[in-house]
């Protein structure tokens, strides 16, 4: 890597490793830059040379980027945009100036918290901007990442693979929802009552609520499902209108209870918070858009 001519230093090599490293296969980077896989397979070969590195080693999931790959993906992403920047003059970014469609990834509860905020700030700072909110399952949504699918998603993610940046948006304590005057819970809520009642399931977040169940199963408390729904809403519908009761977190509990005529309880165990998430791809990391954007997740959080 001394002594580089670079003159001998094809760009084009740096947009197929982008490519390559968002979409995971020579196959998809091929068709997102219209060139054919042996193109692409060809540039690649000459990329490793450049950089004396694999760059991606094949895997069951497609072509994984290696230690090398990642050291530099920033880099390229920021070099790539700032020749944009140069040759479109666009060095400042200017929100209203913008005409651009962002998909935002989220569940029900973050539909009905977030994006209308979200559709506001929108409308008064960069009114070319459309929010297209779509429903999420969380474990699909970093493959919808990946793909392009989405631009950014918001939910309570658990690990994620490097290439996906997350913030910490809030911390959630979780309630035991049941409709007012509940005939076995006037004298409160214990352990035995809550095993003993049918639980409302909400499947759009299966892996979260595995951790619920594997905490309370920590302390010898098994929920007996009743229902299983994919919505925060339809879950706590559900409890207004029958004997279920339903394990949420404080957001939704918190804005659903006058309107279905809950009431709210400690779990009859400590259960710890649940953690909401604004996560993206790496190769958005220079998206002036989506840094403006990302940012006012955090304004809306703070003034909540």
């Amino acid at each position: 890597m001394n002594d580089i001519n670079l003159r001998n230093i094809d760009l084009n090599l740096l947009t197929i490793f982008q490519a390559i490293y968002a979409d995971g296969q020579t196959t998809k980077a091929a068709a997102t830059l219209g060139l054919t896989q042996p193109a692409v397979s060809h540039a690649l070969s000459r990329l490793r040379d450049m950089f004396d590195d694999r760059l991606f080693t094949r895997s069951r999931s497609g072509m994984e980027p290696t230690p090398r790959a990642h050291e530099i993906s920033h880099q390229v992403s920021k070099i790539l945009d700032e020749i944009r920047n140069v040759v479109t003059g666009d060095s400042e970014f200017d929100p209203t100036k913008i005409e651009r469609e962002i998909r935002v990834g989220m569940l029900d509860y973050g539909m009905t918290f977030f994006a209308p905020e979200i559709a506001k700030i929108l409308s008064a700072e960069a009114p070319g901007v459309t929010m297209n909110c779509q429903q999420i399952q969380i474990e699909t949504a970093i493959e919808r990442l990946d793909r392009g699918s989405l631009d950014l998603a918001l939910a309570p993610f658990g690990t994620l693979p490097a290439r996906i940046h997350r913030k910490v948006l809030m911390h959630e304590k979780y309630f035991v929802a049941a409709r007012k005057n509940h005939p076995k819970i006037k004298a409160g809520l214990t352990s035995e009552i809550y095993a003993d009642l049918q639980h409302v399931y909400i499947s759009t977040t299966q892996e979260i609520a595995d951790l619920v169940d594997y905490e309370l199963q920590s302390s010898n408390i098994m929920r007996k499902i009743g229902l299983s729904v994919p919505h925060y809403s339809a879950a706590l519908f559900a409890v207004s209108k029958s004997d279920f009761i339903a394990t949420i977190p404080k957001g939704p509990a918190e804005l659903y209870q006058d309107i279905c005529g809950l009431e709210l309880y400690e779990p009859p165990t400590k259960l710890a918070p649940r953690v909401i998430s604004l996560v993206r791809h790496q190769r958005h990391i220079n998206d002036q858009l989506i840094n403006w954007l990302w940012d006012k997740f955090d304004d809306l959080v703070e003034t909540s």
